[in-house]
């Protein structure tokens, strides 16, 4: 089951029991009375990458170092010594299927403004995925180059025999969102400080990948519950999924040219995830 059918079906579970509760309007604070809000949140996320892809013509596909070569590249100090192990087509043979890592120093800030149960904010944030290292490898960027194989070549072995290629360094993906959100708030009979919320939202993302920024569309869906601790404070934990309208990446640039004819590639990547924030909402 993939990542979206999963929250989907935790959005469900969380608010059906929620809704048997629900009311039209909350005056147990500010009397209905429209409010602004300004809050922080720290916000952990998990990545769902997939599909990663070149789409020019004259590449066949990418390949990764050899486990030898990829285990020395720690303890190289020196430029020549990597560019040196990067132009030799032979040390790379396997195919480049990099895997990311949690991260858990997500952080973002929501500015908004709440009228009955409705609430429209904008929410900005900040996440960084790593690559991921196999297990029992301390080196976190070990899977960072790849190259690239020309369409000449059938097989990765045979790949050795061409010398002219491209490689390319995969730091990780930073993601810079910003998003503005709709969002409902259901008023509990029985809890009127406990205010579980649905938000919609769609914004933009700056995307940081493979050494260039590239500005995309983005939309999100959440489920939380809010915590009024007074009528000018309020805690909050939810979840989010996060997606893109566009999954192109154009015009990347390549390092280590040879003699090859093009100095950019054209790539495709469904950057999704997910997210948990844990925040305090100050009240006005």
């Amino acid at each position: 089951m993939s990542y979206a059918k999963v929250f989907i079906l935790i959005c469900l579970i969380f608010l059906l029991p929620s809704l048997s509760f629900a009311t039209i309007g909350n005056d147990s604070f500010k009397n209905n009375s429209g409010y602004f809000y300004i809050g922080g949140e720290y916000k952990p996320g998990i990545p769902n990458f997939n599909r990663f892809s070149v789409t020019n013509s004259n590449i066949k596909g990418l390949a990764s170092l050899t486990q030898e070569h990829r285990n020395i590249l720690p303890y190289m100090t020196q430029d020549t010594a990597l560019f040196n192990l990067l132009k030799d087509n032979n040390n790379f043979t396997l195919p480049y299927d990099p895997a990311y890592t949690k991260n858990l120093l997500g952080a973002g800030g929501v500015v908004g403004y709440s009228l009955d149960n409705f609430r429209i904010e904008l929410e900005a944030f900040y996440e960084k995925f790593n690559i991921k290292a196999p297990s029992g490898y301390f080196y976190d960027n070990f899977d960072e180059y790849f190259a690239l194989i020309p369409t000449i070549t059938t097989t990765y072995s045979k790949w050795s025999e061409q010398s002219k290629h491209y490689c390319m360094k995969n730091t990780g993906i930073t993601l810079s969102p910003f998003i503005v959100n709709a969002c409902y708030d259901f008023t509990l009979k029985k809890a009127s400080n406990i205010a579980p919320y649905l938000c919609f939202g769609a914004g933009g993302n700056f995307i940081d990948f493979l050494d260039q920024t590239n500005f995309k569309f983005a939309y999100q869906a959440k489920v939380g519950i809010s915590y009024f601790i007074s009528s000018n404070l309020a805690f909050f934990i939810d979840g989010s999924f996060h997606g893109h309208f566009d999954n192109q990446f154009s015009d990347l640039l390549v390092d280590y040219p040879t003699d090859l004819k093009f100095t950019t590639i054209s790539a495709k990547f469904n950057i999704n995830f997910l997210t948990s924030s844990v925040g305090i909402r100050f009240i006005s």
